[in-house]
């Protein structure tokens, strides 16, 4: 075999080898969560005569949390984050499971203007978060628990957990029937 040939396919073999290893190196890297200034504020019925008679449970109608997450995405590659989720662990394990909406959705803030509320399209629910890569992101997230079941749970709550899935790379699947 010709000495030029065999270099040829050394070198090729080497500079795929290279590609591979820097698009694995790209993916290495973590993402930072941490949370803070979160509160569970319990939010009671109506009436003084009421809240007198009954107990700090009985008399609660609704928990709401506002509260921020600072992300830090250390890798060179975008992320995307989907279903959005803040979970309170309670005792033995019981998990009381919210979807948070966006405390910052509908405000706008035009150059040398105050900001101003705008109703927003898109006000609501966090489905996803991207995150830019080696950039921070600060997210205000507030939601409620309305449901008088995980309302008696969340009295005895013991952590906060923010969930999410990490979005892959995937090639769509179209069925055609």
């Amino acid at each position: 075999m010709n000495s030029n040939i065999l270099a040829a396919l050394i070198g090729g073999g080497l500079a795929l080898a290279g590609l591979l290893v820097e698009r694995l190196l790209r993916s290495f890297g973590r993402l930072w969560c941490a949370p803070w200034a979160w509160t569970l504020n319990p939010v009671a019925k109506t009436g003084r005569a009421k809240a007198a008679a009954r107990g700090p449970e009985e008399e609660t109608r609704y928990f709401s949390y506002p509260g921020k997450l600072d992300f830090f995405n250390g890798k060179v590659i975008p992320v995307g984050l989907r279903h959005v989720r803040i979970v309170f662990v309670c005792d033995d394990g019981v998990e009381v499971d919210t979807i948070p909406a966006d405390a910052l959705a509908g405000w706008r803030v035009e150059p040398g203007q105050a900001p101003y509320w705008d109703y927003p399209p898109a006000l609501g629910l966090v489905h996803m978060i991207n995150l830019p890569p080696r950039q921070w992101v600060i997210k205000e997230l507030e939601g409620t628990v309305e449901d008088p079941e995980e309302v008696r749970l969340l009295h005895r709550w013991r952590r906060m957990e923010f969930v999410a899935e990490r979005q892959f790379a995937v090639t769509p699947r179209i069925d055609s029937t």
